[in-house]
C-alpha cells in the first residue's frame, strides 16, 4: 500500500534565473517535487515514470534518499530522458522541451497496486487519456494536474498553451491543481476565481489554482478561498513549486479532509522549494507545519 502514487515523466530541469549566473541542471518533473514533498511529510510514496538511459544515477540516488519508491519507474536504454530549458526573465517563464522520453504504459501490477491517491501530472501529454482513464479506474481518489495536456511545442519545443482536448477527462477526478495560465486555457476566463467557479461546476471537489508568488485560490463546497504564500527574503528558483504544493496537498487532505489546512501545508511546503534549486532547501515536517500556520492566519474567504 502507498498513499500517493504519482504519474508522469521524471525530468532534467536546465534553468536559467536572475538569481544566479549561467544554468542550473536538476531533477525535475511531477513526480519528483510532488513526491518528495509528500514523503517529506511522512507519505508513503511511488511514482510511474519512464527515464532514458541518460537519466543521471546521482539524481535516483536522490529520489531513494526521500524515500520515494522507484520500482514502478522504468528506465529505458536506448531512450532519451525528458529535458527542458526554463528561463526565468522579467517575471515570465521561457519553458523549450529538449528531449522527450516515451510515453507512459498501464501494467497489471500497476493496476493492483493498492494506493490511497493516484495524482497524474503529464508535462508534455505522456499519459495518453486512454491511460489516464485506466489508471483511474480503481477506487482511489484521483487528483490531476492537466498542465502536459494543455501543452503544444513549435519545431523548436518552445511551449504555448492550448485548449484541453477531451474535457470529458475532468469527469471523475476529485482534486484538481492548475496554475492561473492553466485554468484560464481550461475555461476561457482569465480571473481565476471565474475559472475556480467553472471548474469546480463541472464535478471536480477541489480546485486548486495557484497564482505564483501571490498564493492560490481553492475552490470546493461552493465556496472559495484565497491562500496567501510565506514570503520568502528571496525567490531563487520557482521551478517545481506548484508540484510540491499539490503533492503535500494531498498528503495532508487524505489524512482529514481539511481542504483549507491541506493548501496552507501546500503553500508551506512550495515556500521552503522556492528558495533553492530543486528540493535543496526544503525542511522537515516541522518546520513546514510553522509556516502552515502562519499561513491558516491569512487565509481569507472570497464567495
Amino acid at each position: 500500500m502507498v498513499d500517493i502514487l504519482t504519474v508522469g515523466h521524471v525530468t532534467v530541469d536546465f534553468i536559467a534565473s536572475p538569481s544566479f549566473e549561467g544554468f542550473k541542471k536538476s531533477v525535475g518533473g511531477p513526480p519528483t517535487y510532488a513526491s518528495i514533498a509528500a514523503s517529506n511529510l511522512r507519505s508513503k510514496v511511488a511514482v510511474l515514470s519512464r527515464v532514458g538511459g541518460d537519466f543521471p544515477a546521482e539524481y535516483l540516488k536522490l529520489l531513494t534518499r526521500w524515500k520515494v519508491d522507484l520500482s514502478h519507474l522504468k528506465r529505458c536504454a536506448d531512450a532519451k530522458t525528458t529535458k527542458f530549458l526554463i528561463r526565468y526573465m522579467d517575471g515570465q517563464r521561457e519553458l523549450r522541451l529538449i528531449d522527450l522520453a516515451p510515453p507512459i504504459e498501464v501494467t497489471e501490477d500497476i493496476l493492483r497496486l493498492d494506493r490511497k491517491v493516484i495524482h497524474v501530472s503529464p508535462v508534455a501529454s505522456e499519459v495518453s487519456y486512454q491511460v489516464f482513464r485506466r489508471l483511474c479506474m480503481r477506487g482511489s481518489l484521483v487528483s490531476l494536474d492537466p498542465q502536459g495536456y494543455l501543452r503544444s511545442f513549435d519545431e523548436h519545443g518552445l511551449v504555448s498553451l492550448v485548449e484541453l482536448k477531451d474535457k470529458s477527462i475532468l469527469t471523475g477526478v476529485e482534486v484538481l491543481k492548475t496554475s492561473s495560465e492553466e485554468a484560464s486555457a481550461l475555461t476561457g476566463f482569465m480571473d481565476p476565481l471565474k475559472a475556480v467557479s467553472k471548474l469546480t461546476s463541472l464535478g471536480v471537489e477541489v480546485v486548486i489554482v495557484t497564482l505564483g508568488g501571490e498564493g492560490a485560490f481553492i475552490g470546493f463546497g461552493g465556496k472559495t478561498y484565497f491562500i496567501p504564500s510565506f514570503k520568502v527574503e528571496e525567490v531563487v528558483d520557482p521551478t517545481g513549486a506548484g508540484d510540491a504544493f499539490v503533492g503535500a496537498f494531498l498528503s495532508e487532505y487524505v489524512k482529514d479532509g481539511d481542504a483549507i489546512w491541506s493548501a496552507c501545508v501546500g503553500s508551506a511546503s512550495a515556500s521552503f522549494i522556492v528558495e533553492g534549486i530543486g528540493v535543496s532547501r526544503l525542511k522537515g515536517c516541522r518546520e513546514v507545519y510553522e509556516r502552515a500556520e502562519s499561513i491558516l492566519e491569512g487565509v481569507v474567504k472570497k464567495r
